[in-house]
């Protein structure tokens, strides 16, 4: 059996994997001196609690490059808090701030190689990079005074944020990312379980990258839950029963760009399956089985189906149909011409011959004609035979 994952199926799986990214980072405390007072020990210090900024994972698609799988995602993370500075007017006083932190377009890319050795994908990292773009990142301190070490105090605090979130995100590529994705993939083409008598297990036995996304070289096969015989086929012997062998070529497939994930099953574990669900009894039908209220109520609507298709297939003649059509009515024709007898034409005619009369009546002055011998009443039922062919 074999599986392929295109690059539709790539990106399908690494959409499940953004899900998962923890949505928060932990930005620890801090409390550090950023100007040395002289002639005093009452140095300007910052004193930062700990705060919890948002994550949001805006973009992350995957693509490969020389058979490796490469993660790439855009982020933004936001903070806010108190920041306490102490002695900041030449080792007197102290200064309550508030902290705005914006940092956007934080991008990250992450490689990975994957391994089939196992019988399971292990995703291995290879490469973490992340950038902050400095330009549009905002770190702002608001409510507080500070003189002449507002620099200094907005240059540590800048720093502080901006390095703590950028290991804080790099550490979440390099420990997080992985493992979710090994996960989604194991899942993807790693399956096992039992449905109506049958058992199923597929499970990775190689897999190759390329360009266009993975491929996957998957063994598998499908059983029966109990060896217990059905009583349809108890007549049957054991050879009968034993169960199809599955030995046959991996199909091979090719990169479809359309198609998130493509599958190839050998005859092999076609035929076995189709053997375990005989096996299990599912194919055998008995007056039981028809008496039962589902199995009755799917034949009866198969019955109604057949029906209405029969009745449509008369009412509308096809050459399928032709042993279906209705008869054509009798017509009377003369030469290439054709009447048909409910058409008024053919009435018309019809009550004009009934009027008729034979022999005919004699005019004023003429013989009367002979009516009574046999070949005369003869002639004349004949004649009038014809006449109306």
């Amino acid at each position: 059996m074999a599986l392929r994952v295109n690059q539709r199926g790539l990106d399908f799986v690494v959409s499940q994997v953004k899900l998962l990214i923890p949505s928060t980072l932990e930005v620890p405390a801090i409390d550090q001196v950023v100007v040395d007072w002289p002639l005093t020990d009452s140095d300007a210090r910052v004193q930062i609690a700990p705060l919890t900024a948002k994550l949001e994972v805006k973009d992350l698609k995957a693509f490969m490059d020389g058979g490796a799988v490469y993660l790439q995602g855009l982020a933004r993370v936001t903070t806010g808090g108190p920041v306490q500075v102490l002695n900041p007017y030449a080792g007197l006083g102290s200064a309550s701030c508030q902290a705005d932190v914006d940092v956007v377009d934080l991008t990250l890319q992450v490689g990975v190689r994957l391994d089939a050795t196992t019988g399971k994908t292990k995703v291995e990292l290879t490469a973490a990079k992340i950038d902050l773009d400095n330009d549009k990142s905002v770190i702002a301190l608001k409510g507080c005074t500070l003189g002449n070490i507002l620099t200094a105090v907005t240059s540590f605090v800048r720093k502080h944020f901006m390095g703590t979130i950028q290991s804080k995100v790099e550490a979440i590529a390099k420990e997080k990312v992985p493992p979710l994705l090994e996960a989604k993939l194991n899942e993807t083409i790693a399956y096992r379980g039992e449905l109506k008598g049958l058992s199923y297990e597929v499970a990775l036995a190689g897999l190759s990258t390329d360009e266009g996304g993975l491929g996957a070289l998957l063994s598998g096969g499908v059983g029966v839950t109990s060896q217990a015989v059905p009583a349809c086929l108890k007549e049957l012997s054991p050879a009968a029963l034993a169960p199809a062998a599955c030995v046959a070529k991996t199909p091979l497939l090719f990169n479809q760009s359309d198609a998130m994930f493509g599958a190839g099953v050998s005859d092999a574990l076609l035929q076995q399956a189709l053997h375990a669900i005989w096996r299990t009894g599912l194919l055998c039908i008995d007056s039981r089985t028809l008496s039962n209220p589902t199995v009755g109520l799917t034949l009866n609507k198969l019955a109604a189906r057949a029906r209405s298709s029969a009745s449509s297939c008369g009412s509308r003649p096809r050459r399928s149909c032709a042993s279906r059509a209705p008869r054509a009515s009798p017509s009377s024709s003369r030469g290439s011409a054709s009447i048909s007898r409910s058409s008024p034409r053919w009435a018309s005619r019809a009550a004009s011959r009934s009027r008729r009369t034979w022999p005919p009546p004699a005019s004023p002055g003429s013989i009367p004609r002979r009516t009574g011998s046999r070949s005369t009443s003869r002639r004349c039922r004949s004649t009038a035979s014809r006449s109306s062919a």
